[in-house]
């Protein structure tokens, strides 16, 4: 007697690859973006494609959890970082074509770079940005990553701007009009921002 084995089988297909930010992992790995997919088998056998089963999901090659495609918006750790540093430069260079810098001022925005940067920045690079970085994208860059940061990374940007402003024991009524303009780009309330550039500046001795 022949029989013949015939069934259903569930398959799934990699869609795309990449590296996202995975809430579990808490850092930067490598997803697949998958689709389940019903199949007709025949002794076991997989033959012809059916429909799709349930939505796509995104699937960590680390921790093999899954998500819904939505994480994928969010930025990863090194987006993020280099983000963070354009956004830096930008806001630094627009306090000093403010006033004109001193050395101490120089200073607080090279050693502010540096630590942004997770690199010695040099004085001859932040010199250069001065006389040439075009700030036509800044109020974009920082409204991107008000949704990026949470409150206490946008406290520390608008922060890390009032030490450079703040370097030569005097913050300009230009300079304060800017940081509170960086601070309302990153969505900070006015309490908010006069909260952080007073306590900064207490500190600096103003």
């Amino acid at each position: 007697m022949f029989f013949i084995v015939w069934g259903f089988r569930v398959r799934f297909r990699t869609l795309s690859q990449g590296v996202f930010f995975c809430p579990s992992c808490g850092g930067d790995r490598q997803y697949n973006l998958q689709q389940a997919k019903r199949w007709f088998t025949l002794f076991w056998c997989p033959l012809i494609p059916l429909k799709d089963v349930g939505e796509p999901f995104v699937q960590c090659t680390t921790c093999r959890n899954a998500y819904k495609p939505a994480v994928l918006n969010q930025p990863t750790s090194a987006a993020l970082s280099e983000s963070l540093v354009t956004a830096m430069r930008g806001a630094l260079v627009w306090l000093l074509r403010v006033e004109a810098p001193t050395p101490t001022t120089i200073a607080a925005a090279v050693e502010v770079l540096s630590a942004t940067a997770q690199r010695p920045w040099s004085e001859a690079e932040l010199e250069a940005d001065v006389s040439q970085l075009d700030l036509s994208g800044l109020a974009d860059q920082l409204a991107g990553l008000a949704g990026a940061l949470n409150d206490h990374g946008r406290e520390r940007f608008l922060a890390d701007c009032t030490r450079v402003a703040a370097a030569d024991g005097v913050i300009s009524d230009g300079e304060r009009s800017l940081l509170d303009n960086v601070a309302s780009s990153l969505t900070m309330t006015p309490a908010h921002a006069m909260g952080v550039i007073t306590q900064v500046s207490q500190q600096a001795g103003i």
